[in-house]
């Protein structure tokens, strides 16, 4: 009885140590204010840009490096030019905005569209 209890009680004890943490990252991904705005796709070769919109451009971060880590385009428009350049690629943040306190999601999300709506009139290459 003595080694196998020993394993298995210190299998136990890891296991709740990553619950424990797991918790943590949660309760911490919950309280953290997510910062927003508008992000450009870029080719470095061809020079093509892309603008999106995000409510949080972290997690907009991490979606494109999935998706360039498995080969795929992370939007439809740029499918052409993905399979073309695909690594060539970079995210760039060209405006974040910071959610107001007591701001409702929707109205933060309408707020994106409109900054990004407004970066692709301007006359510096987006879009």
């Amino acid at each position: 009885m003595g080694i196998w209890y020993s394993l298995w009680e210190k299998r136990r004890k890891k296991t709740k140590e990553k619950e424990h943490w797991q918790r943590g990252e949660k309760a911490l991904r919950e309280t953290r204010e997510s910062l927003g705005g508008v992000y450009a796709l870029v080719c470095r070769e061809s020079g093509t840009r892309w603008l999106g919109a995000t409510e949080d451009m972290e997690r907009e971060r991490r979606r494109f490096l999935a998706y360039q880590a498995q080969g795929k385009a992370p939007q439809r428009e740029l499918e052409q030019e993905w399979e073309a350049h695909g690594k060539a690629f970079v995210f760039e943040v060209v405006e974040s905005v910071p959610k107001r306190q007591g701001q409702e999601p929707a109205e933060y999300r309408q707020e994106m569209e409109a900054l990004k709506e407004w970066m692709d009139m301007q006359p510096f290459g987006c879009g």
